[in-house]
């Protein structure tokens, strides 16, 4: 039996530590949904391992069908109260009173909880929490951008964002520095996140800590072996990873891979990601990848044999190895930056050279030349790059970054640390 009740069945100088977030199932990890879900159970699984003894972690997350409510899984409580829709709130409040955690640890990304009514009310989840916890940490993944780029037509439609302009720019800015205010400290995986935060959201400098997106140790395949099994013997695989969508520059990739396989024709471009799970729902998204897929279709004929554009749909985890093990490069052309980038992380995890674009200020007819060129130039320069990745997924993994955010919590709540590192 799993007790989740009072303080006072807590032994004393024990640190009780709430993460919310949608989780995946037990014994599963990558999933058809966000990104957050894998993030949250790479990140928990490593403060176990990491955290003092005292250190008791929760789980607080969504419902799933046929999977039990209130369940241990590798010393960590997983608590399964929420539903995606307005009542997550205080489904969510409601649990935290139980369990009374000294740290809540928030996840966030617009949607991640529902709909648009449930993104305008996780600020009052922060308020909530911060009834009952004496520390509340937000980590903010996506959606954290310049508002001028709300002004750009085919970003707002990329990204499945309607109204004029100003009501987004203001729900925006109100929604991100309510969390800022009622957050002890705002967690950011890249210093761009940082730079919008302070600069476009005026949200205070010292609120906000830069923790880097941790790294998997993936195991890979021999590459040739990885190859053979997808039938790609012999050719050089350029791999996109993810979701598709507009703002990643899937169609400004296409047309640098057209160039690219005349150049070097023995090349295969693999899109291994299927529709966005939110926005497979608009009509104007499926139209989208209509034309994506009509795009590569024409490009294909152009081409003829000099290359091959080979579309996978969504990639189940068990098939991640796969097709990174046989990648000899990783492509990630956004368009824009919003978030941190998983596919770069499994890049890493994988030591795959890859190469991502920071985001342009504007599109322009000048970038899939300059993809071609950049694309190339990683062709020529694999051996560098793979000894450059090798150092950064050292300074990247799991274990390190679950320290980092032992290093937040104990900065807000130090004392209680270190009554732990002192027997309590």
């Amino acid at each position: 039996m799993v007790s989740t009740g009072s303080r006072r069945h807590v032994p004393k100088g024990e640190l009780r530590i709430a993460i919310v977030s949608p989780y995946p199932p037990p014994g599963k990890k990558h999933v058809y949904g966000s990104g957050v879900v894998s993030y949250t159970k790479n990140l928990v699984e490593a403060l176990r391992i990491v955290a003092p003894q005292n250190v008791q972690i929760f789980v607080i997350a969504d419902k799933l069908m046929n999977t039990r409510r209130v369940y241990r899984e590798d010393g960590v409580y997983i608590i399964r109260c929420f539903s995606k829709n307005a009542l997550y709130i205080f489904q969510i409040f409601r649990q935290i009173c139980k369990i009374r955690p000294d740290i809540i640890h928030l996840q966030h990304e617009y949607f991640l909880y529902g709909g648009l009514l449930s993104a305008i009310l996780f600020p009052f989840l922060v308020l909530l929490s911060r009834l009952i916890a004496k520390n509340v940490v937000v980590t903010l993944h996506h959606g954290v951008f310049p508002l001028s780029n709300l002004d750009d037509k085919d970003f707002r439609k990329e990204n499945g964002l309607r109204g004029p302009p100003f009501l987004l720019k203001l729900g925006l800015l109100t929604i991100t520095r309510m969390i800022a205010l009622l957050a002890h400290r705002i967690i950011v995986h890249e210093l761009f996140m940082k730079k919008y935060l302070v600069v476009d959201y005026k949200v205070p400098l010292h609120k906000i800590k830069i923790v880097p997106h941790g790294v998997e140790n993936a195991e890979t395949l021999p590459k040739e072996e990885a190859k053979k099994k997808l039938r790609l013997e012999g050719k050089t695989v350029l791999l996109y990873f993810g979701y598709l969508t507009g703002y990643k520059g899937i169609k400004e990739f296409l047309d640098a891979y057209k160039e690219i396989a005349k150049k070097i024709p023995s090349t295969v471009l693999v899109i291994a990601g299927g529709p966005h799970p939110r926005l497979i729902k608009e009509k104007w998204y499926r139209d989208w990848i209509h034309d994506l897929v009509k795009k590569a279709l024409a490009i294909q004929r152009e081409i003829k044999d000099s290359g091959r554009i080979v579309f996978t749909g969504y990639v189940p985890e068990d098939k991640i190895p796969l097709y990174f093990s046989a990648a000899d490069i990783v492509v990630l052309p956004y368009k824009a930056r919003i978030a941190a980038s998983g596919p770069e992380a499994l890049a890493i995890a994988f030591e795959k050279p890859y190469l991502i674009s920071r985001g342009l200020e504007k599109p322009s007819e000048t970038y899939p030349p300059m993809l071609v060129n950049s694309i190339l130039r990683l062709l020529h320069e694999l051996h560098t790059s793979r000894r450059k990745i090798t150092y950064v997924k050292m300074t990247r993994e799991w274990r390190i970054v679950a320290r980092i955010h032992l290093k937040v919590y104990s900065n807000i709540v130090y004392s209680m640390f270190d009554a732990l590192r002192h027997g309590g």
